[in-house]
């Protein structure tokens, strides 16, 4: 017998009457389509052989997810296989008999691709117990954020009224030139209106730096949101961001400091000398300085808010080496040191190393100022004690606790059991609008498939928002996550709110394919895309009983 169907169907048999009959036939149609079924010759003689009886199923509407069934009354042939044996069948097709790769019932395997992707780097960090990495992608481009957001506004220190600097650690995967990256910060959540973006120095390769940025004009009394944006599309890369302070003394000027006449104060600006800014602040111990309230060398600066956060900290370097306790941090709502809010041991310090010290300064926090600095506890002998960037860390960077990346999920896939074509369900796509031309949704498989035998791919789809031509393709791949694809085709336009059945032509070498899906080809606006039934042509027929 031979089937012709002249649309695309998915074909199952129940059975198939083989030899002569006059007509015991019953053909069942899919819920979507209608036709008509034809045999050729409409008898033949009882107990005859060699007769070919040729049915003809012509559908008027897509046939791609029902069924047609031909039962042969009992005790007659059943259907065979091989040329020359009683109840030789075949089935041929002028649209598609097809295989179902995937009834979309399910997300299992499905994955989406990703522009940015946070996570706590536990191993690979400048302080605290670890630092925050974003992961970036090749899909990501340019002036994508990723940004911390605070409950309520925060005054990062009146001091920074004059100084308007924030000092961090950065690491970046691969090399970055200025501008690159970009620091941000805002008075509204979200980096919404940045009230600064300013380029970031260029970085080396997998190197941790410690940089600063210097802020615009602008008070710095109420932020909301600060963060990094990707200024220039690199392509893939992993920046990691570690210990955050704004600076409310860059010590880059020796205005504001005072010491005993013993302590001589001095500012290094030469190369290695200093860690941020221009300069850093030498005060030089005499062999005869003293110790306690003769040992003291800090900043009288008036009245400010130092900043937010419990914590302090700065670079520091001796010219010997110091046990943890020779000298202590002080900081004081009143002038001249009279009476401390926090007095914290500085740790011990190797000879002529610059240190950054993190230190835990718990009464500073969002209260006026008036002095700060060092103060000797034990007698060391002529020392010279360097300090530079003295700041309130505001961020450790070891938590992801209010850090969001916007365009991390772009494309979030799930089952949709109400907007369905067949089945249970469909795979549902939220396309947000972060998503860009080439972002993908595909389906990894378990073992390499061989498709050299299917030509056409066939599936239903829905938008809820109309795409031109070529808006979305068909990709699939030897490789897994659609890497390297072998051929992108090219849908055909589709109607807003409207499924669609797209059959495609396959290419190229499909021997070994191990994922396959859809490409967001034109950066349109945000929807939501549903995907059903997959099929792949043209198929075997399946002889049952």
């Amino acid at each position: 017998m031979f089937f012709s169907y002249l649309h695309k169907i998915k074909l199952y048999f129940a059975a198939l009457l083989l030899l002569a009959f006059t007509l015991g036939i019953k053909a069942a149609l899919a819920a979507d389509g209608s036709g008509t079924n034809t045999v050729t010759p409409t008898a033949a003689i009882r107990n005859s052989t060699g007769n070919t009886l040729t049915f003809t199923f012509t559908a008027a509407e897509l046939m791609d997810s029902g069924g047609i069934g031909i039962t042969a009354p009992a005790g007659w042939s059943a259907p065979q296989g091989i040329n020359g044996v009683v109840g030789y069948t075949t089935a041929s097709s002028t649209g598609t008999i097809a295989d179902v790769r995937n009834n979309l019932d399910t997300t299992t395997n499905w994955f989406s691709s990703n522009h940015m992707a946070l996570s706590i780097d536990t191993g690979d960090k400048s302080e605290g117990t670890g630092s925050l990495a974003n992961t970036i992608s090749s899909t990501a481009v340019a002036n994508e954020q990723w940004y911390f957001n605070y409950g309520a506004a925060s005054n990062w220190g009146d001091a920074n009224a004059i100084n308007l600097r924030v000092g961090l650690f950065l690491k970046s995967s691969v090399a970055t030139a200025s501008g690159d990256l970009s620091w941000q910060d805002d008075d509204s959540a979200n980096l919404a209106s940045p009230l600064d973006t300013i380029a970031i120095p260029a970085l080396a390769a997998n190197t941790w730096h410690y940089t600063s940025v210097t802020l615009g004009a602008a008070t710095r009394t109420s932020i909301l949101s600060y963060g990094l944006r990707y200024t220039t599309d690199i392509g893939a890369a992993t920046v990691k961001t570690d210990s955050i302070s704004p600076l409310f003394d860059a010590a880059d000027s020796l205005t504001a400091w005072k010491s005993d006449g013993s302590i001589t104060r001095s500012l290094l600006n030469t190369a290695g000398n200093y860690m941020e800014g221009s300069a850093a602040i030498r005060c030089a111990y005499a062999a005869g300085a003293g110790i306690g309230t003769a040992g003291q060398c800090y900043s009288n600066n008036g009245n400010f808010v130092i900043g937010p956060g419990g914590k302090v900290s700065f670079w520091i370097r001796s010219n010997i080496a110091l046990n943890a306790g020779d000298f202590v941090w002080k900081d004081d709502n009143s002038a001249d040191f009279g009476s401390p809010l926090d007095t914290v041991n500085i740790p011990a310090l190797a000879a002529n190393t610059w240190t950054y010290v993190v230190l835990s300064a718990p009464n500073s926090s969002n209260i006026i100022q008036k002095s700060y600095g060092l103060e000797r506890v034990v007698n060391t002998g002529a020392v010279n004690i360097d300090i530079d960037a003295i700041g309130k860390q505001i961020d450790n960077c070891d938590a992801i606790l209010n850090w969001t990346a916007p365009s991390a999920d772009t494309l979030v896939l799930s089952t949709s059991a109400a907007t369905k074509h067949e089945g249970i369900g469909s795979l549902q796509n939220v396309i947000s609008s972060h998503a860009v031309n080439g972002d993908y949704w595909y389906e990894n498989l378990s073992i390499a498939n061989n498709w050299s035998g299917y030509t056409t791919v066939g599936f239903w789809i829905y938008s809820t928002v109309a795409a031109a031509a070529g808006d979305i393709q068909f990709q699939y791949s030897s490789s897994a996550g659609l890497a390297s694809p072998i051929a992108s085709l090219n849908l055909s336009a589709l109607s807003a709110n409207t499924w669609t059945y797209q059959k495609l032509t396959l290419s190229g070498t499909r021997s070994s394919i191990l994922s396959y899906g859809l490409k967001y080809n034109a950066n349109v606006s945000a929807r939501t895309v549903y995907l059903d039934d997959v099929l792949l042509g043209p198929g075997n027929p399946t002889f049952i009983g």
